[in-house]
């Protein structure tokens, strides 16, 4: 899934894998977006249908990580090397590698320490309504993505 967020706000739009069928098309509006300031992230990648030619061909800002692969690092090896992949994959590329369904603190110390700059899960916060948004940012612990 492609997701579109303006700069400082969530989610606008969500398309499916259909509108990938012609990539020369995808790629066009996408570039129009951009330049519209928002930003354009693939969700859940890793499961399904994300290939890693959307990583190359594609104007993209973030690649959301999808839970499965983030929930097992701290005991499945094979997993945490494929989250450790994907993180520097991003980042070579100049893109942000965001980690879905964070759930304690070690797997988000692991994220930090492994350069994954933003998270999501509930171990962070639970979904909320924009108007609490301040107040959840102020918590301790919040900014445990961030490096030391």
């Amino acid at each position: 899934r492609l997701l579109l967020i303006p700069v400082g706000s969530r989610c606008i739009g969500e398309f499916g894998l259909d509108v990938l069928d012609d990539i020369e098309r995808t790629r066009i509006v996408l570039q129009q977006l951009r330049r519209a300031g928002v930003l354009v992230a693939i969700d859940d990648f890793g499961s399904g249908y994300s290939a890693l030619s959307y990583l190359r061909e594609l104007p993209i800002d973030e690649v959301k990580l999808d839970r499965h692969f983030i929930a097992p690092v701290l005991g499945d090896p094979r997993a945490a090397t494929v989250a450790l992949a994907v993180i520097d994959l991003a980042r070579g590329l100049g893109l942000t590698a965001v980690a879905e369904g964070i759930e304690d603190a070690g797997t988000a110390a692991w994220l930090r320490d492994h350069g994954c700059p933003v998270g999501q899960g509930f171990f962070l916060s639970p979904p909320v309504p924009s108007e609490e948004l301040p107040s959840v940012l102020e918590r301790p612990g919040i900014g445990l993505m961030r490096q030391p």
